[in-house]
């Protein structure tokens, strides 16, 4: 079964906010892959998993919202259709 348009769309903003925030952070992000399991992804994702703190608080906010839950308890607004 395919996925609503409406779920199409919110999972579409939600990689452009994912793409924002890594751009907004590549520059300042460390990269430290030192005692990562072998086969780890941490080099795909260490952009994010670096960014401060805060930011990574920004960005789940923001996703919650793309995603129809509240932004501070995560629960949903409204139940998705599908």
């Amino acid at each position: 079964m395919r996925p609503s348009p409406e779920r199409i769309a919110r999972l579409r903003a939600l990689a452009d906010l994912h793409d924002e925030f890594v751009r907004r952070n590549a520059d300042s992000a460390p990269f430290h892959p030192e005692g990562r399991p072998a086969g780890s992804d941490y080099n795909q994702h260490h952009v994010f998993l670096e960014m401060p703190a805060a930011e990574q608080d920004e960005f789940f906010r923001r996703a919650r919202e793309i995603m129809g839950l509240d932004p501070v308890t995560g629960h949903w607004l409204e139940p998705p259709t599908s």
